[in-house]
């Protein structure tokens, strides 16, 4: 296992320490590690081989060799960064809301922003299962279906980002349209 750590992640901390973000990065960050983490518990669990760890501008990704080929399996790997995140959130507001207010809203809104389904998000990938199972025989229609889905979820991303002059959601859409673009799209690893 190797841990590759993009440009743009420190170029993004520079970005972060000169507008003075840098300690809301930090909580935001350890809310992903947590994220990423889970999956990672579960896939040992489940005796999955950890090929990379690979930290960029979006956070924090980890590659399994190989995934199970039990769906069930598969859809718990998804969705246990996700549901860490919700927990961590529910706890942590009951015992001490008004101090970590900022680390139980960062834990919240990775859970629910990991469950859209865009891909390369938990709930991208999901979604992905979920149709892959029950609609096989028309896979072709259906991979339009979800490009199209993913196009109109980005374009709502980027409305917000322009109403909100949100900096991450900017590099968080930059980073799904590339993932979405055509050429990709065909050649995504989960199609």
């Amino acid at each position: 296992m190797n841990i590759k750590i993009h440009y743009s992640f420190v170029l993004y901390i520079f970005i972060l320490f000169f507008l003075g973000l840098l300690k809301y990065f930090f909580v935001f960050f350890i809310s992903i590690v947590i994220h990423e983490l889970m999956h990672a518990l579960v896939g040992k669990i489940l005796k999955l081989k950890i090929i990379h760890i690979k930290i960029d501008i979006c956070g924090i990704s980890i590659r399994f060799e190989k995934l199970p080929n039990n769906f069930i399996e598969r859809i718990i790997i998804y969705i246990a960064g996700p549901l860490i995140n919700l927990i961590i959130a529910i706890f942590t507001y009951y015992i001490s809301r008004q101090k970590y207010m900022f680390f139980i809203l960062s834990n919240l809104v990775l859970a629910i922003f990991n469950m859209l389904p865009i891909y390369p998000l938990d709930g991208g990938k999901i979604l992905y299962e979920l149709v892959y199972k029950f609609f096989y025989n028309k896979i072709l229609i259906v991979r339009k279906i979800y490009f199209l889905l993913q196009v109109i979820l980005l374009f709502g991303l980027a409305v917000f980002c322009i109403n909100y002059s949100s900096i991450q959601l900017f590099f968080l859409g930059v980073y799904f349209l590339a993932f979405t673009s055509e050429n990709k799209y065909k050649n995504m690893e989960l199609f």
